[in-house]
């Protein structure tokens, strides 16, 4: 049994630092991401992104012309279109998309932005349908009339569909593990810290050495924080860096810059709290040991 021991109180702290690290990502994932009203008002400053105004609006100036039509009763809108009614066309969407852009910056669009981020962070959570789908239609129908406008000298060519604002952004299938790994953490985030203490103060109790035994749990909570950092950066390339187009790719970066980058600091300061305290705890024992070193009296 006294042989055991100390291995069994080594195994307690390693997996106490390692649960309390897990705690700290389950923690914010459900305080930074689950938080439906976080989310939605965090939404606002990925609004405010010029690159993700962009890409919303090349999406919609896209939809525009897939469903736009022609007198011969051609359904997508032809390529091979030359001359003054070609000039037209590409003058008429650049200011179609000009103008989204400027719309999306305006407070009552944004208002309806967050609305339509609250639902489909609806989705995300609740794992009900197979394809994640983004609803704008509150959006477009906020400025449609601008639209009609600048549609009206190309209104043989274009016209404005009418479930336009909604498309798929990704499916069930291709969200990462790690995004599935989150939310089933998140379910346990009241419950993880006070295990991982738990698993910690079993080690430090059954250690002859306490202060070695809590360095030793300092220390796993460090390295096992570092662990979640690669998982994170392959996650962001699964779900952000999957399109081909340059426009998408900045939105991407800046959704991932403002929702999941913040957890970079987060396991960086959870990771120096944990070496700090596993090299105090060392530091401690060690003088400790050399303060009895020193009373022990010399044998002549």
């Amino acid at each position: 049994m006294h042989r055991v021991r100390p291995i069994i109180a080594v195994v307690l702290a390693v997996l106490g630092g390692i649960t309390l690290a897990t705690a700290n990502i389950a923690l914010w994932a459900r305080t930074e991401i689950v938080d439906r009203d976080h989310v939605v008002a965090q939404s606002e400053e990925i609004l405010a992104s010029p690159a993700v105004r962009e890409a919303i609006a090349v999406q919609l100036v896209s939809e525009l012309r897939d469903a736009s039509r022609v007198d011969t009763g051609i359904e997508k809108l032809p390529d091979f279109l030359e001359g003054p009614a070609n000039d037209a066309l590409n003058f008429a969407l650049e200011e179609i998309q000009n103008q989204i852009i400027e719309a999306l910056a305006r407070r009552p669009v944004a208002a309806l932005w967050q609305s339509s981020v609250a639902s489909f962070h609806e989705q995300l959570i609740d794992n009900d349908s197979d394809e994640l789908t983004l609803g704008l239609e509150e959006v477009t129908d906020a400025i449609s009339p601008e639209v009609t406008e600048a549609i009206e000298p190309v209104r043989e060519f274009l016209n404005i569909p009418e479930s336009w604002g909604r498309f798929t952004v990704l499916t069930r299938d291709e969200l990462p593990e790690l995004w599935l790994t989150l939310l089933a953490l998140e379910k346990q985030s009241p419950y993880l810290p006070w295990l991982g203490l738990a698993l910690v103060g079993g080690g430090v109790a059954l250690s002859r050495r306490r202060l070695v035994a809590g360095s030793i749990a300092a220390f796993s909570l460090a390295a096992a924080s570092l662990v979640a950092v690669p998982l994170f950066r392959q996650a962001n390339e699964q779900l952000f860096n999957t399109s081909d187009a340059e426009v998408n790719q900045r939105a991407a970066d800046a959704v991932w810059g403002i929702l999941f980058a913040p957890v970079y600091g987060r396991i960086a300061l959870v990771a120096v709290v944990g070496v700090a305290i596993g090299v105090a705890a060392l530091g401690a024992e060690l003088i400790m040991m050399q303060r009895k070193l020193d009373k022990t009296p010399e044998v002549a």
